[in-house]
């Protein structure tokens, strides 16, 4: 069984993200802002953040892959997608989905490398 984990993009600060909470309904909490004379220990619901979901595949360094990260293997680089058809992951070049999970993880098929994600890399898909 695959660990279920993810990570945020976060639109306000541009940066990741991993300290935040998702209720069953599919919305969005993070800890609320202090307050000027005591702290807040309540959350508050959040829009500013793009959620990526883990993959439960590792690259050739052992880096944990999530929806979002570019990756380069032996065909280019293109981005982790979620595939609706195929109902996983795969690996998108140039809006062609070439690669699915069990190629992406095998290492003597597709040896794939992070090379950064989306967000904060979105020049490594420009050709």
């Amino acid at each position: 069984m695959r660990e279920i984990k993810f990570r945020a993009w976060n639109k306000e600060f541009y940066c990741m993200d991993v300290d935040f909470y998702i209720e069953g309904c599919g919305d969005l909490f993070e800890d609320a802002s202090m307050t000027y004379d005591t702290p807040n220990t309540e959350i508050e619901r959040v829009a500013k953040l793009i959620i990526m979901q883990y993959t439960g595949l590792k690259d050739k360094n052992g880096a944990e892959i999530y929806e979002g990260d570019i990756v380069k293997c032996s065909r280019g680089a293109g981005q982790i997608v979620w595939d609706d058809g195929f109902c996983g992951f795969s690996l998108s070049i140039e809006s062609k989905k070439l690669l699915s999970e069990s190629s992406i993880s095998h290492p003597t098929v597709t040896p794939c490398e992070i090379i950064g994600n989306i967000y904060e890399n979105p020049e490594l898909l420009k050709g």
